[in-house]
């Protein structure tokens, strides 16, 4: 689980330190609005440089909508390698990967614990019993 959330943070950061090089600011267009079951939408985003059409994505959670111009940055050299002005800060091991990591944790145990304490209370003999082991 923690490991998920690291390569995130991890695979993020480095498009972050690549496009940091040599930046180059464009406008580019909301194309599409992916929505996730778990975790936050994230926006699809186009733009061309010298007649090249390219694609890219933001990392988080974005609130607009299809259609919206937006800044990004992309390295001058490799415009394949771009992200979203807002999304410029690099993230921090603990608050991208440790803190989601142990709320997942945190919510499962707590889960866990509302089912042994309903079986409990409901006297569930298949959950309570100890059986003995023929042998």
């Amino acid at each position: 689980m923690l490991s998920v959330f690291y390569w995130d943070v991890y695979s993020n950061n480095k498009i972050r330190k690549e496009v940091f090089i040599n930046p180059v600011y464009a406008t580019a267009k909301v194309s599409n609005i992916v929505h996730r079951s778990k975790g936050p939408d994230y926006a699809v985003f186009s733009f061309s440089v010298n007649g090249q059409n390219y694609e890219g994505a933001t990392f988080k959670d974005y609130t607009g909508g299809i259609g919206d111009e937006i800044c990004i940055q992309y390295l001058k050299s490799s415009p394949d390698i771009n992200m979203y002005c807002e999304e410029s800060e690099l993230e921090t091991f603990i608050a991208g990967s440790l803190i989601p990591s142990l709320s997942l944790l945190a919510f499962l145990c707590f889960a866990l614990s509302l089912y042994v304490g309903w079986k409990v209370l409901r006297k569930d003999k298949d959950f309570t019993a100890v059986r003995k082991i023929k042998g």
